[in-house]
């Protein structure tokens, strides 16, 4: 039996992540090579190789430059495999002592001319990359790939660079950006005058952004704070999508500050909490400037013995309490760590009556779905599902509650974005 090729992609797109199974799908037969090919090379990772305690840096010096021989010998013979390549990732390019910097050009040149390959990518990823000490030939590669029309997704997982404003720069090469993703940024000097490039300010305009507000020792500059001068090249004032995650503790002044900024055009918002157990996350960050807001997703909203998150999820909600105005959500999705020493006796599901009242009101008759995702490190005792699902009869009888549980193995696991 030989399956039509409607029904064979779909099935080879599930297997994307398994790259194994497909180099054996492309075997198969022509009909399946493109669609195997396609996820085959649809994510190209580039590691800078290190010395590791049973290799030394000859050997995996070598296997890296001939890894990636072999990978632009295999573009160069068939350049429709070139167009697959839609993300490319550097991860752990972080060179500090310039000694370093001799024996790693045979490396940096070998990444730059497989990188001046790639033309169609459309998602660049810097995780733990140290811009400062890369070559010339290198950057220009990256530049180069920032430039391009298709390029319309950034990932700053980490970068290090001695000058915020050269990160700035960097960035304002891609005037066709529409997703990007700020994590961590690490600075000597943040100044960022005089501008270090020709982009008009605001001349970028974003519909997703991802932003972790850091609350550390080493941070001294906020980047929604920065996203918000004049100066900034992205207008993010007509997000479509906002994400705010957290380092140690959500600087929720900050985030109210943000969400208050680009909240009118907001359709999706995300907010990656910890635990808001402080006082003053009450009443601070509300959603009464997202008139548009449809979907919101709360994740890692811990739950313990000595403390629900029912208050805060309240007051995110005030302002069309206090107003009567009709709130335009439509889909909640909660991700309840749940930590107690007895999940199914505590008394705080008890808590969970008050958000079913909540949902009742009037104002909320758009809602179409509350999703509440409990999630533990070990198997919750039989009964915890129903416990809640009780507290929640309004949403569950009108059918619009759905609630489940996951084993955390890790935290990871609840970050799909």
């Amino acid at each position: 039996m030989v399956l039509p090729n409607e029904l064979v992609e779909p099935i080879l797109e599930n297997l994307y992540s398994d790259k194994s199974t497909l180099l054996n799908c492309a075997l198969v037969g022509r009909a399946w090579a493109p669609a195997s090919q396609r996820g085959i090379f649809q994510q190209i990772v580039l590691r800078l190789p290190f010395p590791q305690a049973d290799k030394d840096f000859a050997t995996v010096a070598d296997a890296y430059l001939k890894a990636n021989g072999r990978l632009v010998e295999i573009l160069d013979e068939n350049s429709r495999l070139v167009f697959y390549v839609r993300r490319l990732e550097l991860r752990e390019f972080v060179i500090w002592d310039s000694e370093d910097l001799v024996a790693y050009e045979p490396i940096h040149n070998s990444t730059a001319e497989l990188i001046l390959r790639l033309s169609s990518v459309e998602e660049l990823s810097f995780e733990q990359v140290r811009w400062d000490p890369l070559p010339p030939m290198l950057k220009e590669a990256l530049t180069n790939m920032l430039k391009a029309p298709q390029l319309t997704g950034i990932s700053l997982g980490l970068i290090v660079s001695d000058k915020f404003a050269d990160v700035v720069s960097l960035l304002s090469h891609a005037t066709n950006l529409k997703v990007l993703k700020l994590e961590v940024v690490r600075c000597s000097n943040w100044d960022i005058t005089p501008r270090t490039d020709n982009v008009a300010t605001r001349s970028i305009q974003l519909d997703r952004l991802v932003l972790k507000l850091e609350d550390t020792p080493f941070t001294t500059f906020s980047l929604a704070d920065w996203l918000q001068q004049k100066s900034c090249p992205f207008e993010v004032r007509h997000l479509l999508s906002l994400r705010i995650q957290y380092s140690a503790n959500l600087d929720y002044h900050r985030a109210a500050s943000m969400l208050d900024y680009v909240g009118d055009s907001l359709r999706e918002l995300q907010l990656v909490t910890g635990n808001p157990m402080q006082a003053e996350a009450l009443n601070v960050l509300h959603l009464g400037h997202t008139s548009n807001l449809h979907i919101l997703k709360l994740f890692r909203v811990m739950q313990d013995d000595s403390y629900t998150p029912v208050p805060w999820i309240q007051s995110l909600f005030k302002p069309f309490i206090e107003s009567g105005r009709r709130c335009p959500l439509q889909h909640l999705t909660i991700e309840l760590l749940v930590g107690h020493s007895d999940a199914l006796e505590t008394p705080q599901w008890e808590q969970w009556v008050a958000l079913d009242k909540l949902f009742k009101k009037p104002q909320f008759a758009s809602l179409e779905s509350v999703n509440v995702i409990m999630v533990g490190m070990n198997p919750m005792p039989n009964g915890v599902v129903e416990s809640l699902s009780g507290k929640l009869l309004f949403l569950k009888q009108s059918r619009k509650l759905k609630a489940t549980f996951r084993l955390l193995t890790g935290m990871t696991d609840t970050m799909v974005y």
